[in-house]
């Protein structure tokens, strides 16, 4: 049996990435939340731990909304995987810098 394709357009590569770290972020984020929910663990290097996590988190977000913009402006590539990576990776980044800012306000 034939494949049918429309075009030759393909996923572009840095999209898929895009998405990718958008999802690492996520499970990250989701991870500190649940760690951060026993109180039993929490002791002073968890505590720093957790922030580390969340600060390479930011750093893995914001990187991956500038990939999603990047494959964004790929030439003859599909454009859903780096619209679902700027989407995910901005609400993502948008959270974290709101902890970080109350954090830091106390």
């Amino acid at each position: 049996m034939e494949k049918f394709q429309l075009n030759n357009l393909k996923h572009s590569g840095i999209g898929v990435l895009s998405t990718i770290m958008a999802g690492i972020s996520l499970v990250t984020f989701i991870t500190i939340i649940i760690i951060m929910r026993m109180n039993h663990l929490l002791n002073t290097s968890t505590l720093l731990l957790m922030g580390w996590l969340g600060i390479g988190s930011l750093i893995v977000s914001t990187i991956g909304f500038f990939f999603g913009i990047i494959g964004l402006f790929q030439k003859e590539t599909f454009k859903r995987y780096s619209v679902i990576g700027i989407v995910g990776n901005g609400i993502l980044t948008g959270i974290y810098l709101t902890f970080l800012i109350i954090g830091f306000n106390g």
